[in-house]
């Protein structure tokens, strides 16, 4: 899995180190880090030779080279067993084969849902029960443990945490980390009906996933968001839970800020807390002209924001892990985006509610970038999905900052993006929360067939940024898909500008660009159940004659995607370091479930579902019921009915035997009156011509039948 290199430095044999017996030096090169193994791969033949052949040598360069987060020491797997199992779960993600797979229906719109660390998927849903008469209202969090590549579990398995004194109407926003059993819940404790809020009004509770109480090394239970200075926000507790409250989790920090801050009277603050040890810290947000920010932990220790009204990005360095000192939060460094014509700007996402940017893993950084014209204040010029390396932003900061001490450090477009980042023409990433894992993006791009345009299948892009993988397929061989049929490629230096953007040389009609609204045909994909793989070398280039920009935008860093069609019709994709998980509408994934146990014909619509059963089939209705309240259906007792070959059903009467469908008789005479009456009823003034008198019937709703007459129209129930 290691390049090839072409000349290898052979030291001298009288070397002191190489002298030593073969066990002393390979001991000693048990205790270097992972970068360290890297360079004696460089140094000799012997010392590479001696890294390749030591298992536990080779995992931790391969931990590194492919970000992981998931390997950890076990004590049932060798190092030789968890490196063996990292090369197949890669192998695995070139291809994106669900070898390993599993279906999962929630029975419950959810208000948040993302996978955090552990391949654990949490949800936070409402419940309520009856006790006395009383409707008792209450907080779920629903955990689905997915299997992961070590094999230390086979199966999903769901477990449940019940918060019965906490109504869901009051739970502004949450963050899981399954792997610190953490639980960081914001709760408004307020007044009901109160709009401006007070101090005390919003709460941040740290609990434990194990048992909903107090994490056991929370310092505290609960503080006051006032304590960190979040007061004076608008809020209804009437409302569902705001998206523009985001809580993020990285280690022993918990990060807190309003998205969006049009009338918080202290502007754009992002609050950190150390629920270890107690300690607060804030950090003011120079807005400027604009309401909106975002942000993210880039590392254990550092923080970066977008600011559209800085034309890029800050990153903030904690210096007191404690949060005790009064310094320390630090910005540390300035990263500007590249300069735009006079009249134009960066903007924010329209929707407060909706991150622009996210990361995971600490890889790769994605970035949704908008730019308009102010002078116009017409709509949106362009849009651009930004990814940026997260390693070479630190790497930048060290070296200059040790020439100009604390200082902020300023950086160009040009000095840091033509390396590090790379823009795009087209969405690459479903969701910038939920999408990005490591150096890797993905997307679901839906396939319509040609016959009669309905949503017929899933293309899965899987986009790796990571430069040393890139390096390797590009040194060694192009990634190949699977062997069944696939559409694999022999030409590593193959672009996707078909596909995925376009370049002022290289412009296609059929590129799928943002607000086309278009997709590519379903000729442009992998046929349904293969895969292919693809290294693309072409750059991103905008020239100043043909875009917004005020410069020459270059981006020539390359990346791998791997594409794969399913036969499943699914809305987006999620990553988490080792699952893919896809998520369908309510429907689709219980009716996979459905399908599965030979139940083949089930009907939606609207909110209503309908069952058929054919000749020859020979589940019952109480197989049928059972099955279907396992997996979520939410039945309703008044409107259920039974099987029959004759059925009411949105509005209409449905008869298998004679293949009729017609108004329900008493609807119908209801229908011929109200016609009748309007068309007769004496007038004192006749009308010199006959007029059309436009009418429409709508069965299954409450208006029944409507009349048009001058621009005016009238609603009757039958």
């Amino acid at each position: 899995m290691f390049l090839k290199f072409d000349r290898v430095i052979d030291r001298s044999s009288t070397s002191k180190i190489l002298a030593l017996p073969v066990e002393t030096i390979c001991e000693c090169l048990r205790y270097l880090g992972a970068r360290d193994l890297i360079r004696c791969l460089h140094t000799c033949c012997m010392l590479r030779s001696l890294v390749l052949d030591c298992a536990e040598l080779e995992l931790k360069i391969e931990r590194l080279v492919y970000n992981d987060l998931v390997v950890a020491a076990s004590r049932n797997l060798t190092s030789a067993d968890l490196l063996d199992r990292l090369r197949r779960r890669e192998a695995a993600w070139r291809r994106l084969a669900p070898d390993n797979h599993w279906s999962f229906g929630l029975s419950y719109p959810i208000a948040s849902e993302y996978l955090s660390r552990g391949d654990v998927l949490t949800t936070v849903r409402p419940f309520c029960t009856e006790v006395g008469g009383v409707l008792h209202r209450y907080t779920v969090l629903h955990m689905v443990n997915i299997p992961n590549f070590l094999g230390e579990h086979r199966h999903v398995s769901h477990s449940y945490l019940e918060f019965v004194g906490l109504d869901f109407d009051r739970v502004v926003s949450f963050k899981a980390d399954t792997a610190q059993n953490l639980l960081a819940i914001v709760v408004y404790v307020g007044e009901n009906g109160s709009h401006w809020t007070k101090e005390d009004d919003f709460e941040l509770r740290i609990l434990s996933t194990a048992d909903g109480k107090k994490h056991p090394l929370a310092r505290h239970h609960a503080v006051f968001l006032g304590r960190l200075g979040m007061f004076s926000v608008p809020w209804d507790p009437q409302d569902e839970p705001h998206g523009e409250y985001s809580v993020l989790i990285r280690g022993p920090f918990v990060m807190i800020y309003l998205r969006e801050v049009d009338f918080a009277s202290e502007g754009g603050i992002i609050y950190l807390y150390n629920w270890q040890t107690g300690g607060t810290a804030w950090l003011d947000v120079d807005l400027g002209d604009q309401n909106v920010f975002d942000a993210t932990f880039v590392s254990g220790s550092s923080i970066l924001v977008f600011l559209v009204s800085r034309q890029g990005f800050q990153l903030v360095s904690i210096d007191d892990v404690s949060l005790e000192s009064v310094d320390s939060l630090r910005i540390c460094a300035v990263f500007y985006l590249p300069s735009i014509k006079l009249g134009y700007g960066y903007a924010h996402s329209i929707l407060s509610t909706r991150p622009v940017m996210g990361s995971k893993g600490d890889g790769v950084v994605a970035v949704m970038v908008k730019i308009v014209n102010f002078e116009s204040a017409g709509p949106m010029i362009a849009s651009f999905d930004l990814i940026i390396r997260i390693p070479p932003l630190f790497a930048i900061v060290s070296e200059r900052q040790g020439l100009a001490g604390h200082e902020v450090v300023e950086v160009e477009w040009s000095e840091w993006g033509p390396r590090f980042a790379r823009f795009f023409d087209a969405h690459i990433c479903d969701s910038v929360m939920h999408s990005v894992s490591g150096y890797r993006v993905a997307r679901a791009i839906p396939i319509y067939s040609a016959e009669d345009a309905m949503h017929s299948a899933t293309c899965v892009h899987l986009y790796d940024f990571n430069p040393v993988t890139t390096a390797r397929d590009l040194v060694m061989e192009a990634p190949a898909g699977d062997d069944d049929g696939s559409d694999t490629s022999d030409d590593s230096n193959l672009s996707l500008g078909s596909l995925f953007e376009s370049s002022d040389e290289d412009a296609e009609t059929g590129h799928m660009g943002h607000g086309t609204g278009a997709y590519p045909p379903p000729t442009l994909f992998p046929v349904v159940g293969s895969s292919s793989a693809r290294i693309v070398t072409s750059p991103f280039l905008r020239t100043s004659s043909s875009s917004p920009f005020n410069e020459v935008v270059y981006c020539p860093m390359p990346y791998r995607v791997v594409s794969r069609t399913y036969e499943e019709s699914f809305e987006f994709v999620q990553l988490e370091a080792d699952s893919l998980v896809t998520k369908a509408s309510p429907l689709t994934q219980q009716e996979v479930e459905v399908t599965a146990h030979g139940i083949e014909h089930v009907f939606k619509w609207v909110d209503d579902f309908f069952a058929v059963r054919l000749p020859g089939e020979t589940w019952t209705e109480e197989d049928f019921m059972k099955l279907t309240g396992q997996i979520g259906f939410l039945w309703s007792v008044e409107k259920l009915k039974c099987f029959a070959v004759r059925h009411w059903f949105t509005g209409f009467i449905w008869d298998l035997t004679h293949k009729t469908v017609a108004l329900p008789e008493e609807k119908l005479e209801a229908f011929r009156a109200i016609i009748i009456a309007v068309a007769l009823r004496d007038r004192r003034l006749a009308t010199p011509e006959p007029f059309d008198f436009d009418w429409w019937g709508v069965a299954s709703t409450s208006v029944g039948i409507g009349g048009t007459v001058g621009g005016f129209w009238n609603g009757s129930q039958a």
